[in-house]
């Protein structure tokens, strides 16, 4: 199960979706809940499935010192938006 730990903070919410999506084969995406680590660790897992290695979990790091629970949280569902803006769209690996 390949995972990878995407700073999602610094991107654009485009980047952070190429970025999560990259290599996805599936319309499914689970997004977990915020989670803290540390005090300026945060962190939500995103699952999908993938062509080459099916199952995978990335991690979406928004670790800024200057976020507050109001940012993080925002920042997590403007994400959650964009995909749901996504998921109507024709992914372009549906395409025949």
């Amino acid at each position: 199960m390949p995972s990878r730990q995407i700073r999602i903070d610094a991107l654009s919410l485009d980047k952070a979706m190429e970025m999560i999506l990259d290599g996805a084969n599936d319309i499914n995406v689970v997004i977990g809940p915020l989670c803290w680590l540390t005090a300026n660790f945060w962190y939500f897992v995103i699952a999908t499935s993938e062509t080459e290695h099916g199952f995978r979990a990335d991690q979406a790091v928004l670790d800024g010192p200057n976020h507050n629970d109001d940012l993080r949280a925002k920042l997590r569902a403007n994400l959650i938006a964009a995909m749901t803006r996504w998921r109507w769209r024709k992914p372009r690996w549906l395409s025949t």
